[in-house]
């Protein structure tokens, strides 16, 4: 094996499991192979214990692990440098017709080593492409849709029902960063 000795992060989910997320990210981790996303080592099906697996490269802790060491809160300064990252990624992300969904402070990590100061995007179990595979356009705004992605975090239009895109990716990054500048959400 070309990695043998890297240490790793391995995300498995039950073979039978109704609704996959993790054949979804399987799908999604080769068109996210840039920086601030995890590098996909290995995909594989164990039948006999029945699970699916990837493992990724090993990340630093998350957003919501350093907020924890730092009061809740990050100054305006750090506030914003994760932000402009994060506005990278949603760029990459978008110009690649994906949205994420489920964006929150648990599903940001930090780097390791060199790249200590690299604000990765992890978690795209909810990613979904906004062009229609069936008439290969965007997909249309419409309601009376589930809540998707995690309550305290998403915008308003998924409370509302609306179907998700990109502004909605934009917002909840936007109600993140809110919540680090002031340490708490305020709903």
């Amino acid at each position: 094996m070309e990695n043998e000795g890297e240490i790793v992060a391995i995300k498995t989910e039950n073979m039978n499991a109704v609704f996959s997320q993790l054949v979804k990210e399987i799908q999604i981790y080769p068109l996210l192979a840039s920086v601030g996303f995890p590098r996909l080592i290995k995909k594989g099906v164990s039948a006999e214990n029945g699970f699916i697996y990837i493992a990724t490269n090993f990340l630093g802790p998350s957003l919501e692990d350093l907020a924890n060491l730092c009061s809740r809160k990050f100054t305006l300064k750090t506030s914003l440098m994760i932000f402009y990252q994060m506005l990278e990624r949603l760029e990459y992300m978008h110009s690649r017709n994906l949205i994420h969904r489920d964006i929150k402070p648990e599903n940001i990590m930090m780097g390791l080593g060199d790249e200590s100061d690299i604000v990765t995007m992890i978690d795209f179990g909810l990613c979904r492409s906004i062009i229609d595979p069936k008439t290969n356009k965007h997909i249309k705004f419409m309601g009376g849709k589930n809540l998707i992605g995690t309550c305290r975090f998403v915008s308003l239009n998924s409370h509302l029902g609306y179907e998700l895109s990109r502004r909605d990716d934009l917002l909840t990054l936007c109600n993140m960063i809110v919540y680090f500048v002031r340490g708490n959400l305020p709903w």
